[in-house]
């Protein structure tokens, strides 16, 4: 195991590509959107140690949302973590009190929905 002193426990490579179609109809627009997001390795602590990588990740989410033409009705259908990736999202180490266990936090897996929203009054 390494254990050299490092700079920077954040990642070298981050990105996020967004994309978004709308279609204009005649009982309002319909816009489809989508997301990819890309995070590289990075340490979970100030020291370089092979337990403390957090291999690097993606997530793809998407939605398709309908606007009424007068504003009042909006409906949303989405679908985050799209590929149900099981990633490490960070990595915390013990002290001498948990016997220096490991923890680790997961993103969340797929996850949808639909949100509708009615507006009462003036916008």
């Amino acid at each position: 195991m390494s254990r050299e002193k490092i700079q920077f426990i954040i990642p070298k490579d981050k990105a996020t590509l967004w994309a978004a179609y709308e279609w204009n109809t005649d009982f309002g627009p319909i816009t489809w959107r989508a997301t990819y997001s890309y995070t590289g390795d990075m340490i979970a602590n100030g020291l370089k140690n092979d337990l403390d990588i957090v291999p690097s990740r993606f997530r793809v989410d998407t939605s398709i949302a309908w606007t009424s033409n007068d504003d009042k009705w909006s409906a949303r259908l989405f679908v985050d973590n799209a590929t149900d990736e099981n990633s490490l999202r960070g990595i915390t180490s013990g002290n001498e009190g948990n016997n220096y266990r490991l923890n680790g936090e997961y993103l969340y897996p797929r996850y949808y929905g639909l949100d509708v929203t009615y507006r009462f009054g003036e916008i």
